[in-house]
Parts: structure tokens; C-alpha cells; sequence
């Protein structure tokens, strides 16, 4: 599909209002970008119904006069289908009179646009073209890790201005993966004391290599997979386990201290890092506080406690001397 497709339907009922409409010169627009959001779609396979569905978000940012525009998008089609075009009710056409036109004909591959039938085109910061639903294929084997891209850039991705012409200064498509993972429950023992870490990621963990660093207050644990690709681990830590304000952790990639997302509940602590995975790949979290330290300061209380007993004890027994 090209770009006749969409634009021959919006000239058929534009062209006189485009005949009478006054020629403008628009500023080239900053920082133009196409993205398809979240940029890591992390689905894990043994908690996830086989079939699941799951929505990308075609996002545009900093567009002026955006008149109609078209994409094509790529994905394995191996290990995803297509299931239908969402167009939300906040979309950047939304309220507008437009047409639309699909092309799925080609297994792994959509085709979409839209064509407003009169101007002027409209401004955008940040705003939702469309949503694409996309299903899993039953029987694929994670972990799997696959690029979502828009794909023929100028003739099936495109965005056009109200004068019919490409937006001045182009833009940036920035692609998606679709990261399938498991989930694995790894027991970790600290002074007899055992504890579960849940930890999602799309590369392989190595067995025995979670463990409890007690003077740094961390925990670490190695993953492998494909060097050069994308990595990203999500661990679940309960807080009896390691805790401290979340905004004080560190998470280290091979002992680079590195940008995650870290929240937490009442129980645990959710931390979330992408990195790109070497041979193997370390992966080290920081809080402020482990469980063996309560018992190494309860030890030290001890002393204190009975030295601050036996000063008074001592004074009242010289006394009654």
C-alpha cells in the first residue's frame, strides 16, 4: 500500500475545499518522531493465557499541520498475529471528519491510515494515532525477544501536511520489542533465613549465581543471553529481605550503576532495568538495609545494653557500703 492509497480516498472530497484554502509556509517541525509505545512490551509466558492479546500505541510527538498520515508495521510473524486496529476516543483525529484505509495482507505486516477531508491540518506535542492489537501465538517458547517496527519509510510510512506534501524536517521512527519471558521463583538463604526472589526476564538466569552481598547491602544474580540485544530483568524483592527508601537504590549492569525504575508496596520492592546483554551479565541491586544486619546490630546492642545496666548497679551496691 502507498501512498495514493490513503490520500487518492481524502482528495476525492478534499479538493475543492484544498482549491479555496490559503497557502501557508510552516515552520519545520522540532523534533518530529513516530514511536510505538511501550517500547518493551515484557509478557510472561508461564502466567499468560495462550492467545493473549496485547495493544502498541502509534504515537506521534511535535507535528504542525498534520493533514493525513500512514503507517506500516512489521513484527514477527512467526510469533504474533494481528487482531484489529483500535482508534481511541482521544486520537489526534478524534472528532474530525477523516478516511481510513487497512491493509493486513501480508502475514506479519499492517498497513493504516488516515486522511482528514478538509483543513487545515493539526498541531500535535504528543498525541495517539492509533492503537494496533496484536495476539500471541500458541506453542511459542520463551524467552524470545523481537523487534516491532515501522517498515517502507516514505511509501507506506509517511506523514503529510495540508498542502499534500511530506512534513518539512521529516521525522524519526523509533521502534518496539515484544519481550516474552518466565517468571522464576529463586530462593535465596541468609543466616538460615530463606526468602523467595521473583525474577522476570527474557534471558536465561544462571543457576545458583542469586546470592546476598551482606557489606554492600545488595543482591546479585547473573543472566545470559544474546550478546548485543536487548536485555531486561524485572525482580520482585520482599522488603524482610532487602529494604531501605526506594529512591536510595542502585541497580549496577557488570558494576556500572545504570537508570532503572524501582517501586514498592507494603511488602516488596519492584525493580525494572533494561541493559544490553554481554556474556554473562551481572546484574547487582543496592538497598540501604538486609536482613542480617538486624541481627548483627541486635548483637552489638547487646553489650551496651548490659554495660548500661551494670554502671548504675555497680554505683548502688558502693553505695550501700
Amino acid at each position: 500500500m502507498k501512498k495514493i492509497s490513503i490520500i487518492a480516498l481524502a482528495l476525492l472530497f478534499s479538493l475543492p475545499a484544498l482549491a479555496f484554502y490559503p497557502q501557508k509556509i510552516y515552520a519545520t517541525s522540532p523534533s518530529t518522531e513516530l514511536q510505538i509505545l511501550p517500547r518493551v512490551n515484557v509478557i510472561p509466558a508461564n502466567t499468560t493465557a495462550p492467545g493473549t492479546k496485547f495493544l502498541i500505541n502509534i504515537t506521534i510527538f511535535n507535528v504542525v499541520d498534520l493533514f493525513s498520515w500512514q503507517i506500516g508495521v512489521r513484527w514477527n510473524s512467526s510469533l504474533l498475529n494481528f487482531s484489529r486496529i483500535v482508534k481511541p476516543s482521544d486520537m489526534v483525529f478524534a472528532g474530525k471528519t477523516y478516511v481510513d484505509a487497512l491493509d493486513t495482507s501480508t502475514p506479519g505486516y499492517a498497513v493504516y491510515g488516515q486522511a482528514l477531508l478538509s483543513p487545515p491540518g493539526i498541531n500535535v506535542t504528543k498525541g495517539t494515532l492509533c492503537q494496533i492489537e496484536l495476539q500471541i501465538k500458541p506453542n511459542v517458547n520463551a524467552p524470545v525477544t523481537s523487534e516491532i517496527k515501522f517498515d517502507n519509510i516514505g511509501s507506506d510510512t509517511f506523514l503529510l501536511n495540508s498542502q499534500g506534501v511530506d512534513i518539512p524536517g521529516g521525522f524519526t521512527p523509533k521502534s518496539a520489542y515484544f519481550v516474552y519471558t518466565v517468571l522464576q521463583a529463586q530462593p535465596i538463604t541468609i543466616d538460615s533465613q530463606s526468602f523467595n526472589v521473583l525474577i522476570n526476564s527474557n534471558g536465561q538466569l544462571v543457576p545458583n549465581s542469586l546470592k546476598a552481598i551482606k557489606e554492600e547491602t545488595a543482591i546479585q544474580f547473573n543472566v545470559s543471553g544474546t550478546s548485543g540485544q536487548l536485555g531486561v530483568v524485572n525482580a520482585t524483592i520482599p522488603k524482610s529481605l532487602l529494604d531501605g527508601n526506594p529512591s536510595t537504590w542502585v541497580v549496577y549492569v557488570n558494576g556500572n550503576p545504570t537508570s532503572a525504575q524501582i517501586k514498592s508496596n507494603a511488602t516488596h520492592t519492584f525493580v525494572y532495568v533494561e541493559f544490553t546483554f554481554e556474556s554473562p551479565t551481572t546484574i547487582k541491586i543496592k538497598g540501604t538495609w538486609i536482613v542480617p544486619e538486624f541481627a548483627t546490630a541486635w548483637m552489638l546492642l547487646i553489650p551496651l545494653s548490659v554495660t548500661a545496666f551494670t554502671v548504675p548497679l555497680i554505683k548502688l551496691i558502693k553505695r550501700k557500703k
